[in-house]
């Protein structure tokens, strides 16, 4: 039996029409098993419904919590701070969520993962993501 996930775009968002992914390997990196695997762990809250949505969390005291990009950037910015900019060579204003997604996009480039794969799961037209991971 197959299995896919449909991941659908806000309005605001430039691609008119749904994403598909399928079952892939290996079981880590497969989107529709780790979708899965939220979607049961949401399914499991005592407080949940049919329209709890796929960022929920529960604190260690069982408060209920959306993650949100702006917490993830915190978190993110924070880890910065900690290392520090003269360890990494750049600071916590210049970082935010779409490093992990520019981050996700170099480490592919340097396993050698072809560009036109990485434009696919990254969802970017043109080549201008890859250009600029050849350039770092």
């Amino acid at each position: 039996q197959k299995y896919g996930i449909e991941f659908k775009w806000p309005k605001s968002f430039s691609l008119p029409i749904p994403v598909h992914a399928a079952c892939s390997s290996p079981d880590f990196m497969c989107p529709v098993k780790l979708a899965a695997s939220i979607v049961r762990r949401v399914c499991s809250y005592p407080d949940a419904t049919d329209d709890s949505p796929i960022n929920l969390m529960h604190k260690a005291d069982g408060t209920p919590f959306q993650i949100t990009s702006s917490s993830i950037r915190t978190q993110i910015r924070n880890t910065v701070t900690l290392i520090g900019s003269k360890n990494l060579g750049f600071g916590c204003d210049e970082v935010g969520t779409h490093s992990i997604r520019s981050g996700g996009a170099m480490a592919l480039h340097l396993a050698n993962v072809s560009p036109l794969t990485i434009m696919m799961i990254g969802h970017w037209r043109s080549e201008a993501k890859s250009k600029s991971s050849q350039k770092a």
